[in-house]
């Protein structure tokens, strides 16, 4: 398995001058797990580049009202999220956990333990909610049915369908890369995502209505350049 995996990412550096930034939808399923197979995530790089300076964002905090500071740390690139769910069940997704495959002292390293969740959203995207401050417990809360996410007109309010939109997209921060060999930008990245299916849909106040009955299977791959 490991000289597999070494073949696969020889391959990727070999070809990574031409690469864009791009993800390939990779569907990988638990046994018996045919929902997982059934829901379709995108994830769309804003800026088609890695970064390798440090950049300030300037915002309006939202629980204070007051302007303030959130620097983003280089290496780093943003991107929009896109899921569809097509199964016959309510899908929450928690955040993705993602390896980083790169080039340092003429070997392939990896990098793991990678979070990547609402944390890593760009802080002019979040909201004040009247009962808990600033919140963003998950991704997506309770996705309908035949319902697409690309983004919440109240991001507080993620398991209500009336709050899906697709004039306003989430832009998400993949941020602190390790540093290359000669500053190089061309990064291999596997995303594994974290969530499950529940049976029915969330109560108005966002809370679900019973336990998980089903974890949600993900997995994708994304080259940067």
């Amino acid at each position: 398995m490991a000289q597999k995996g070494t073949h696969v990412l020889s391959k990727f550096w070999l070809r990574a001058p031409i690469l864009v930034l791009v993800l390939l939808s990779v569907v990988q399923c638990a046994s018996g797990n045919a929902d997982s197979a059934k829901v379709d995530i995108q994830l769309l790089p804003t800026l088609p580049i890695v970064i390798l300076a440090n950049d300030t964002l300037t915002y309006t905090d939202p629980t204070t009202n007051t302007p303030s500071t959130y620097t983003i740390t280089a290496p780093w690139y943003m991107m929009e999220l896109n899921i569809a769910n097509n199964s016959t069940k309510y899908l929450t997704l928690d955040g993705f956990t993602y390896d980083v495959n790169y080039l340092k002292s003429g070997q392939i390293q990896t990098s793991t333990g990678n979070s990547f969740s609402v944390q890593n959203l760009d802080p002019r995207y979040q909201c004040t909610s009247t009962t808990s401050g600033t919140s963003r417990a998950a991704i997506v809360e309770g996705l309908a049915p035949g319902e697409t996410y690309t983004g919440l007109s109240d991001e507080c309010d993620d398991f209500s369908s009336s709050s899906i939109t697709t004039t306003k997209s989430d832009i998400y921060y993949i941020q602190s890369l390790p540093a290359q060999d000669n500053n190089s930008t061309n990064y291999f990245l596997e995303f594994t995502a974290e969530g499950w299916f529940e049976d029915l849909p969330r109560n108005s106040d966002g809370s679900p209505q019973g336990p998980p009955t089903e974890r949600f299977v993900w997995q994708g791959f994304m080259a940067t350049q």
